[in-house]
């Protein structure tokens, strides 16, 4: 015990009033516990991946890529490859959360986002979802929904109606 603060000059109290300031003097096994967990949610091209980038630099912390979109790029998509997209990017967001410099780690997407495409792609969804989506929620501080206002940029829908129906959805959470 330093009860004369020799080794470190601050109080338990002092470090848990601002943990993002005092983030470096916490045990790396608490961090992981700590850290706010902001998730970005909504359809394709509403600035998911943007804001999470612009807001970890402006914050000095992670953010979490979209895994499914860095490996899936130009390749065909199938049912047995939402179940790797799921998987990887919820070990992708364990890692980046063991690293994470400040307390704060964004994420540009999230398991029910891959649980609603594969609704709308394949009418169906890996069942271990309904499992694994609940332990994730419950490690997540704050969802943004991202709304898809602008109607020209349509990667992977023919016209805008069609791409609100990819946002609806997020609002029961799939």
């Amino acid at each position: 015990m330093d009860i004369d603060r020799n080794k470190f000059n601050i109080s338990g109290t002092e470090i848990r009033n601002d943990l993002s300031k005092n983030w470096d003097l916490l045990p790396d096994e608490s961090k992981v516990h700590m850290k706010k967990r902001i998730i970005f949610m909504g359809p394709e091209s509403v600035g998911k991946s943007t804001m999470s980038k612009q807001l970890s630099y402006f914050f000095g912390c992670n953010d979490v890529i979209e895994w499914g979109r860095a490996h899936t790029m130009n390749k065909k998509i199938t049912f047995d490859g939402i179940s790797e997209i799921g998987s990887s990017q919820l070990k992708l967001e364990e890692d980046e959360a063991l690293i994470s410099t400040n307390g704060i780690l964004f994420c540009d997407t999230d398991l029910i986002t891959t649980k609603t495409w594969s609704k709308l792609y394949f009418n169906d969804y890996p069942k271990w979802f309904d499992y694994s989506i609940p332990k994730s929620i419950n490690k997540d501080d704050l969802f943004l929904l991202m709304t898809p206002e602008a109607d020209q940029v349509l990667i992977f829908f023919d016209n805008f109606i069609s791409r609100l129906r990819m946002y609806f959805p997020f609002f029961v959470f799939s």
